[in-house]
């Protein structure tokens, strides 16, 4: 296997996991803040009108894309080093 596969692999598991990471995330997150936001609301006595910060949204997922790929780089380095029969001998 060639290091650039190796990198694409590393790079593409990243990309599952944030994918994975941000769909929960978001979904769960979205309904907490529901939940608080109609409880706090109703202990002040206004009305419970949530809002979606959509830009804020719009801006993290490019951000955690660049920063999950930058984070896999190193990572995807070492594994292209490495000799899969070197591992293989060790064990």
């Amino acid at each position: 296997m060639l290091g650039r596969q190796l990198r694409a692999i590393v790079a593409v598991q990243s990309l599952t996991l944030l994918a994975v990471g941000l769909l929960l995330g978001i979904a769960l997150g979205t309904a907490a803040g529901r939940v608080a936001w109609a409880l706090v609301a109703d202990s002040l006595g206004v009305a419970p009108r949530p809002v979606l910060p959509t830009l804020a949204l719009a801006l993290l997922v490019p951000a955690a894309v660049l920063a999950a790929l930058l984070l896999a780089v190193l990572p995807a380095r070492r594994a292209a080093r490495v000799h899969a029969s070197a591992i293989l001998a060790a064990d």
